[in-house]
C-alpha cells in the first residue's frame, strides 16, 4: 500500500504534536496523533511517531503494533528502522531484531542498527557474530564506548577474560564515568580470581550509581566466592531492593544464609528463588542441602530428585543424592552410584571429601577428590599474607584454627592437649571460626589458651591478615573439610608453617598446608604418595586423647537404656552415614549365629532406623534386635553407659575416630578391620596403642570371625575389658602429657626449617 502525503493541515498538527511532546505535554502530543490516524489510519508519520512516543513511555507492545502497522503502508526509512530495532531489543524479542537490522541495513550504513544487532546476537548467544559485528563499528568508530563495552561482555562469556578486560579498560578510557563498564570489569576479574581488584571495580560501579543492579549482584557472588557471608547478604539484599525477582540474588543469599548456619533463612530464599524459576536444577540441589542440615532428610531426597529431573548430568548431584541415601540407609542404589561417583571424582567432578570417604576405599581417589574439591570451591590464589618473613619470638606462636571450640568431639579429645603445652616454649592461641554454645567445653577452652580469638563473623581474608598481624609461627587446621571449615584461610598462606591435624582424616589435597600429622600405621610410606602434604609421623597413634575426660558416675543399668540384661550386646555409635551394606550385612550374619544378642545403636534419623530395621528383617532378624540409643544429658553420661555394651563393632571404610576413642576410654573393647585409607585405620592405630592389636583384622571374613569368636567366649570377652582397663593407664593412647611432648617435637621440627629457609619435609619424631 502507498501512503499518500500530508496536506498542509494535516502536516501542521503533526509538528504541533512533536512541539507539544518535546514540550513535555505528553497527552497533548498523544491525542493530536490519535485524531490524525483517526481521519487516516495508514497515515505513516502519524503512526511512526505515536510508536515511539509509546515506547519511550514504556509500553513497549502498543509502540510494537503501531510500528508493524506503518510497516505495510510505505517503505520506512532509516530513522523508523533504527527505532523499530531498538524497540524490538527492549521487548527483547532478538529474532525480531535481527529482521528489522537487516531491512533497514539494505536502506543504508547504520552504526545504530549494527549495534542493534550485535546486542540481539550477543542476547542469542551468538557471542562470535555479536562480534564480527561490532568489528565492523569499530573499524570506523574505534572509540565508540558502547559498542567497546558490549564487546568486553561478549568476549567474558567466550571466557576470553584477558580480552574482556582490555575491553572493559577501553570504554574507560573512553568514558570513566560508566557504571556498566566498571561492573564489567569487577565481573572478569572475578572470573580472573583477582579478588581484591574486582571489588574495588564493584565500589567504583556503585559510586556512580548507587542503585546499579548488577554491581550489587557481582558484589554479593565476589563475597560468597571469597566467603565473607554476612557482606553476601547484605550485598544480595540491596540487589533484590530494588529487583525483588533477581532468581541469582535470590539463590546466592540462600547459599550466603547456609553458610552462615541461618538454615530457616536460607531456605526462604532458595524457594523465593525457585517461585521464580522452578527450572533450576541448581536451585533444587541446593534446596536439597538447606533441607539437609534442617534434617528434613526425605524432603532433601525429594528436592534432589527433583534436580535429577531437570538435569541429570548436574555438577555434584550424584554425590549428593547417594549422601541423601546414605543418610538414610537407603542401600538400593549404594553399588551401582559408588561406582559411578568415584568415576566422576576421576573426571574431576567436585564433590565433599568427607562423604567421599565413607565410600570409598582408595587414597588415589580420595586425594583426587580433595583436588577437585578446593579447585571448585575455595579461592587459592590470593595474595598470601606472610611473605618469608622471619619471626623473632621467644616462644613458638601455635595457633589452632577451628570451628569446633564448643561441645564437640574435636574439643572432647584436644582439650587435654591445650592446657598440657609447654608455656615456656610455646605460645598458644585459639582461633575460633565456630558459635559460642555457651557450654562448660568452650568455657574450659577459653580459659585454657593464652589468647582466644572469635573471629566467626569475619571473613577470610580478615582473618589471614589477623593471624599475620599476630604473626602466628605455626597455624594448625583443626577441620580440614568438616562442616564450618575456612580452608581459604589457610590458602593465603597466614603462617610459615601450616598444619593439617586430628580434625580431617585425610588429605587436604593442596600444598598450602605444609604438613599432616600422622603415625606410621595411619599412612605407610607406601602411601605417602597419596597425600599432598608432608607428613610428620608421631611415635605413637596420632589421634590425641583428653586423660581427664569426665565419666558420670551416676548409677546405670542395661535396663535403664533399654537393653536386655542377659544378651551380648554389641555396639556401634558411629553416624549411620558410615553405614554400608557389606558391613551391616556382616553384623546381621553375627546376629543371627549369636543367640539373643542385640545391636545397639546411636539415636538417628527416623526414617534411617526404619530402614535398617527392614535391611534387618530383610536378612532374617528381628527387627527389635536393633535397639536405638535414646539421647542423654552429657558425654560425661554417655561415657558411662558404654560399659554397659560387650563390644563394640567398627565400620569400615571410615572408621570410628572420636567414638573408638569414647568406647575405650570407658573401657568397652573395639573390634577393627583396616582398609588402606587414612580414615580406615584410626581405629586399628588407637587399639595397637592401648596394647589391643590382637583387635585389629585386616579382612571382613577375618572380622566377622573375630566378632563371632568373642561373642561366644564370655571369658575371653571379660579378659579384654580386663586387659584394656590396665591399658588405660600404661599405654600411650591415653596418655596425653606423652602426646604433648611428641607434637612439641614435631613443631619445633617444623618451626627449626621453616626457620632457617628449608622447605618442608616428611620427618619422624623419635622420642
Amino acid at each position: 500500500m502507498k501512503a499518500r502525503s500530508l496536506s498542509g493541515g494535516e502536516k501542521k498538527k503533526l509538528d504541533r504534536a512533536r512541539s507539544f511532546y518535546e514540550s513535555g505535554h505528553t497527552d497533548r502530543a498523544i491525542q493530536l496523533c490519535r485524531e490524525l490516524i483517526d481521519s487516516d489510519p495508514d497515515d505513516f508519520h502519524a503512526l511512526h511517531f505515536l510508536g515511539t512516543i509509546e515506547a519511550e513511555q514504556g509500553r513497549f507492545e502498543n509502540a510494537r503494533s503501531l510500528m508493524e502497522r506503518s510497516l505495510s503502508i510505505r517503505p520506512p526509512n532509516l530513522q523508523f528502522f533504527e527505532n523499530f530495532a531498538l524497540l524490538l531489543l527492549r521487548l527483547n524479542d532478538s529474532p525480531a531484531v535481527l529482521r528489522a537490522c537487516e531491512q533497514g541495513l539494505r536502506v543504508k550504513h547504520s552504526f545504530r542498527l549494527l549495534h542493534a544487532e550485535a546486542a540481539a546476537l550477543y542476547r542469542l548467544n551468538r557471542f562470535n557474530e555479536s562480534l564480527a559485528t561490532l568489528d565492523r563499528i569499530l573499524a570506523d568508530h574505534p572509540n565508540e564506548a558502547g559498542s567497546l563495552y558490549l564487546g568486553g561482555c561478549a568476549l567474558a562469556q567466550l571466557a576470553r577474560y584477558e580480552e574482556a578486560l582490555a575491553s572493559f579498560d577501553r570504554t574507560l578510557r573512553v568514558n570513566a564515568n560508566s557504571a556498566d563498564a566498571w561492573c564489567g570489569r569487577g565481573n572478569v576479574l572475578q572470573d580472573l580470581k583477582r579478588f581484591d581488584e574486582s571489588a574495588e571495580a564493584y565500589d567504583k560501579a556503585i559510586a556512580l550509581q548507587p542503585d546499579h543492579l548488577n554491581a550489587w549482584l557481582g558484589r554479593g557472588n565476589l563475597q560468597l566466592l571469597i566467603h565473607s557471608y554476612d557482606q553476601a547478604c547484605l550485598a544480595y539484599e540491596r540487589a533484590l531492593s530494588r529487583e525483588p525477582r533477581l532468581v541469582a540474588a535470590w539463590s546466592g543469599l540462600g547459599v550466603a544464609l547456609g553458610a552462615l548456619q541461618r538454615y530457616n533463612q536460607a531456605l526462604l530464599a532458595v524457594e523465593r528463588a525457585l517461585a521464580l524459576n522452578p527450572a533450576s536444577a541448581a536451585t533444587w540441589l541446593q534446596r536439597g542441602l538447606m533441607l539437609e542440615k534442617l534434617n528434613r532428610l526425605e524432603e532433601a531426597r525429594a528436592a534432589w530428585r527433583r534436580a535429577g529431573e531437570i538435569d541429570a548430568e548436574l555438577p555434584g548431584l550424584r554425590g549428593f543424592r547417594l549422601r541423601a541415601d546414605l543418610n538414610v540407609c537407603d542401600w538400593s542404589n549404594y553399588a551401582v552410584e559408588s561406582s559411578r561417583l568415584s568415576r566422576d571424582i576421576g573426571a574431576g567432578d567436585g564433590f565433599s571429601p568427607w562423604t567421599f570417604m565413607v565410600i570409598s576405599g582408595s587414597p588415589q581417589d580420595q586425594l583426587s577428590c580433595a583436588r577437585n574439591w578446593v579447585s571448585k570451591n575455595y579461592p587459592l590464589n590470593r595474595q598470601p599474607v606472610w611473605r618469608g618473613e622471619r619471626y623473632a619470638h621467644n616462644r613458638i606462636r601455635l595457633a589452632y584454627v577451628s570451628s569446633d571450640f564448643r561441645e564437640h568431639p574435636v574439643a572432647y579429645l584436644a582439650a587435654g592437649l591445650f592446657a598440657a603445652h609447654d608455656r615456656s616454649r610455646f605460645e598458644t592461641i585459639a582461633i575460633s571460626l565456630g558459635p559460642d554454645d555457651a557450654s562448660l567445653t568452650r568455657a574450659r577452652l577459653r580459659n585454657t589458651f593464652e589468647r582466644f580469638v572469635d573471629v566467626q563473623g569475619m571473613e577470610d581474608r580478615e582473618i589471614a591478615l589477623l593471624m599475620r598481624r599476630l604473626e602466628v609461627d605455626i597455624a594448625v587446621d583443626l577441620n580440614g573439610f568438616t562442616d564450618g571449615c575456612r580452608p581459604s584461610v589457610f590458602a593465603q598462606r597466614p603462617a610459615p608453617v601450616q598444619v593439617n591435624f586430628l580434625g580431617y582424616a585425610g588429605t587436604l589435597g593442596q600444598a598450602c598446608w605444609d604438613y599432616i600429622i600422622a603415625d606410621r600405621f595411619v599412612i605407610p610410606d607406601e602411601a605417602r604418595r597419596h597425600y599432598a602434604e608432608n607428613v610428620a609421623y608421631l611415635p605413637d597413634c596420632c589421634v590425641v586423647n583428653d586423660d581427664h575426660r569426665l565419666i558420670s558416675d551416676r548409677p546405670v543399668s542395661r535396663a535403664d537404656a533399654g537393653l536386655p540384661e542377659d544378651s551380648i550386646v554389641f555396639c556401634c555409635f558411629n553416624k549411620v552415614i558410615k553405614f554400608t551394606p557389606d558391613v551391616f550385612g556382616l553384623w546381621m550374619r553375627v546376629l543371627g549365629a549369636v543367640e539373643n544378642s542385640v545391636l545397639w545403636l546411636s539415636a538417628s534419623d527416623p526414617v534411617a532406623i526404619a530402614n535398617l530395621r527392614r535391611e534387618a528383617n530383610a536378612r532374617g532378624i528381628d527387627p527389635d534386635r536393633l535397639i536405638v540409643a535414646a539421647r542423654v544429658p552429657s558425654n560425661a553420661d554417655h561415657l558411662a553407659r558404654l560399659r554397659l555394651a560387650d563390644l563394640f563393632l567398627d565400620t569400615l571404610h571410615y572408621n570410628a575416630h572420636s567414638t573408638a576413642a569414647d568406647a575405650l576410654w570407658a573401657g568397652l573393647p573395639v573390634l577393627t578391620c583396616t582398609g588402606e585409607t587414612f580414615a580406615s585405620r584410626v581405629a586399628a592405630s588407637m587399639l595397637r596403642s592401648v596394647g589391643l592389636p590382637d583387635l585389629v583384622t585386616t579382612s571382613l571374613a577375618d572380622y566377622e570371625t573375630l566378632a563371632l569368636a568373642l561373642a561366644r567366649d564370655p571369658a575371653r570377652l571379660a579378659a579384654l575389658r580386663s586387659r584394656l582397663a590396665r591399658n588405660i593407664g600404661v599405654e600411650p593412647l591415653f596418655d596425653t602429657r606423652r602426646f604433648t611432648r611428641h607434637i612439641e617435637v614435631a613443631f619445633t621440627t617444623m618451626w627449626n626449617r621453616a626457620q632457617s629457609g628449608q622447605p618442608p619435609s616428611s620427618f619422624t619424631v623419635d622420642c
